[in-house]
């Protein structure tokens, strides 16, 4: 089995906790970043032009 391939057909699953650069960007299962809607329009629109949908 191709480790690669088994990595990207897990399912998902959900971090309780997550710390970049001493910011807390997941607190409790739940987003925390203060500019939640502006990354995640960003991600959209850069998740839409990799599938050449924009």
């Amino acid at each position: 089995m191709d480790p690669v391939e088994a990595w990207l057909r897990t399912g998902p699953s959900r971090a309780w906790h997550t710390l970049v650069a001493g910011r807390m960007l997941v607190e409790n299962g739940e987003p925390v970043a203060a500019a939640l809607p502006e990354v995640l329009r960003r991600h959209r629109a850069a998740a839409a032009a990799m599938q050449n949908l924009a």
